[in-house]
């Protein structure tokens, strides 16, 4: 990779970074006159919560106060008075959970932006060395598209009947005026994250064509075939930073929620309770292993048939021997256990993450 691509790449990363934090500076509630103090008000309705403002609270309990003095003036002539302070200006004060928040969320879409280039240029390798049917790319493009759609439905409330982070922001009118650009910010970063998905199908689809890349040189065989390796491990380390970039988010949100909600005389009633950020990584944890084990078996399982072509013209030369040899063992895949458990470490990494918060959360408190 040469130092213009690095320099664009950091560029692309820096843009990314700067541009989200725009978007959440322009999206925050600063000037917020709503108490964030709320009770369950009962009613007939048996469809809704009814949420009203506490009656034991005041909009104006946020404002800051402080007793001015001057050095000059006897003690016994200091009146107390109130120094007024902007409410904006003690939103991070308040609440520093919201601004750690803001900066990760920033560098999750920092950081995607910034793989989109390396991303692009595996997959435009993999075409160029394999030359994989382009209508099976096509095809799997669509598998994707279709895969990201699933996944906004499964989110909406009709379907899991729970509220999301943003949309509880929306309904206690908290945080942000406006949360359009924060899902532009999310939908940008699962795009990213689909390409590397993209990524991996088509190392699947060049998978076959190993042989006919190599014209049945076995040097040029294992060349490939570490070659597809790399690639499965570079998307999978891709997805596995994104994802675990989603799930810290989403716990630096619900703290952020929790200090901005306060739902009185409900001792068990969370907005956003914990399991939510355990079942996120618990989903993208087998969502991980769905896409890239049957993968990494098909090319295990293709390593080991091009092995067994090797042993069959096994050469009588001693040094070409030993080169077969070395070939053999590399198709055959015997690596050594730490490697092994990298991979395994990396498709755990979204509910290790999810657990890692919590407990990050908990030593905090």
């Amino acid at each position: 990779m040469t130092s213009l691509k690095i320099l664009f790449i950091i560029g692309l990363a820096l843009t990314g970074f700067i541009v989200s934090l725009l978007i959440v500076r322009y999206s925050i509630r600063f000037n917020d006159d709503v108490s964030h103090a709320f009770e369950l008000k009962k009613t007939n309705d048996t469809s809704y919560y009814h949420f009203q403002v506490a009656s034991d609270t005041l909009a104006s309990d946020t404002l800051a106060k402080a007793i001015v003095t001057d050095k000059n003036v006897k003690a016994e002539d200091i009146k107390p008075t109130v120094a007024k302070v902007e409410k904006a200006k003690f939103l991070f004060n308040s609440n520093p959970i919201f601004l750690v928040w803001m900066l990760v969320f920033s560098m999750m879409l920092g950081t995607a932006t910034g793989l989109l280039l390396p991303v692009c240029g595996w997959i435009k390798n993999l075409y160029v060395t394999f030359k994989p049917n382009v209508k099976a790319i096509v095809l799997l493009i669509i598998v994707i598209v279709v895969i990201i759609g699933a996944g906004e439905f499964l989110q909406t409330p009709d379907f899991v009947n729970l509220l999301t982070a943003f949309e509880i922001t929306r309904c206690f009118k908290v945080l942000f005026v406006c949360t359009t650009g924060l899902n532009a910010i999310i939908r940008v970063t699962m795009l990213i994250g689909g390409t590397t998905v993209l990524g991996m199908f088509v190392i699947n689809a060049c998978i076959p064509k190993i042989e006919d890349a190599a014209q049945n040189d076995s040097k040029k065989m294992v060349e490939l075939y570490e070659f597809l390796r790399q690639g499965l491990k570079f998307f999978l380390t891709v997805l596995s930073v994104l994802i675990v970039y989603s799930i810290f988010t989403s716990s630096l949100f619900q703290q952020t929620l929790n200090n901005s909600i306060v739902i009185k005389g409900l001792d068990k009633f969370t907005l956003f309770p914990s399991e939510f950020i355990y079942a996120y990584g618990l989903l993208f944890t087998i969502i991980l292993a769905i896409i890239y084990l049957p993968i990494d078996y098909h090319l295990r399982y293709q390593g080991k048939r091009m092995a067994a072509l090797i042993q069959q013209a096994m050469p009588t030369d001693e040094a070409q021997l030993k080169t077969a040899e070395k070939e053999i063992k590399i198709l055959e895949s015997q690596d050594s256990g730490l490697k092994s458990l990298n991979i395994f470490l990396t498709i755990l990494s979204p509910i290790l993450g999810s657990a890692f918060s919590e407990v990050i959360k908990h030593i905090s408190e």
